[in-house]
């Protein structure tokens, strides 16, 4: 193997969990431990608290369904940790993304990019994902909802997760991406409408 895949191999595959491991370290240090008025909505549904109950949006319903096992003391604890782990997996994701990104759009990028799929494979290829992680990571908004489980994180991961689906169906030509993309979305549609909004995109 090259030197260039293994560099190709190190920014696709294991560059995005270091990034991601590392925000999600961030996120754990800095997460709320009790009720916020970012999570109060979902904690009070977990606890039986709010009526009606289990008036949630479906992905987020099922993906909290371990949560209700818990003692009703530790929810918000709870609830932020797998919020924190949901930014990290998303971030993650959106690093494995931007590897994956085609450089063959024009013809200055078909000319000098040389690799099988047309995946940058310069030195600095390890940059782009850097940046979309800091850029996306560090963002007021996403930080307050990865440390506090308010479920929007959940909606990232359910948008982030069909794009990596289709960009790696590019890469190997498996159709089980296009049905994991099209499962995915179905569920992110489900959960919040400005999904089906993305849907004429999503079909493109």
């Amino acid at each position: 193997m090259s030197h260039d895949t293994h560099r190709q191999q190190f920014n696709s595959k294991l560059l995005p969990w270091i990034l991601g491991g590392v925000m999600t370290l961030a996120y754990l240090l800095t997460m709320g431990h009790g009720l916020t008025a970012s999570n109060l909505g979902l904690v009070t549904q977990l606890a039986g608290y709010e009526w009606p109950k289990n008036n949630l949006p479906p992905a987020l319903l099922i993906a909290s369904l371990p949560l209700r096992f818990f003692d009703t003391g530790s929810t918000p604890l709870t609830v932020n940790f797998l919020s924190a782990l949901t930014g990290g997996l998303v971030l993650v994701l959106l690093a494995r993304c931007v590897s994956l990104l085609p450089h063959d759009r024009t013809p200055a990028q078909r000319d000098r990019e040389r690799s099988e799929h047309s995946t940058l494979s310069i030195h600095s290829a390890w940059l782009p994902p850097l940046l979309a992680v800091l850029a996306c990571g560090l963002q007021l908004t996403f930080w307050e909802s990865a440390v506090n489980g308010s479920g929007r994180i959940l909606e990232a991961l359910l948008f982030i997760y069909p794009i990596r689906c289709l960009l790696e169906y590019r890469m190997d030509g498996e159709k089980k991406w296009l049905t994991k993309a099209a499962f995915v979305f179905g569920l992110g549609m489900a959960n919040n409408w400005l999904m089906i909004a993305l849907l004429p995109a999503f079909l493109a």
